[in-house]
């Protein structure tokens, strides 16, 4: 994200480029969006881990998404539905 964000700012903003890349910018740039990222996914993995499911434990594909793993659920997954739709 980093480097991505170093190309942007050379290109798109050159005159600036000094202000962007300093270590506060580097704070907002970046970390913001990584701390949303964990937060969301932790939500995701304990929403997910609170479910009880009562039919087949095997999911049809070979990665492990959210919404396939939901679906083998026996109650409700309204909360998780939601959810998956942000």
């Amino acid at each position: 994200m980093w480097m991505a964000l170093d190309r942007y700012f050379a290109i798109c903003a050159p005159l600036r480029y000094n202000e962007h890349m300093s270590c506060s910018a580097f704070l907002k740039f970046v970390l913001v969006p990584v701390l949303r990222n964990v937060i969301f996914v932790l939500a995701v993995i304990s929403l997910a881990g609170s479910l009880s499911y009562c039919q087949s434990n095997e999911i049809d594909h070979c990665f492990c998404e959210h919404m396939a793993l939901v679906t083998l659920a026996c109650g409700s997954i309204r909360i998780n539905n939601i959810l998956g739709l942000a």
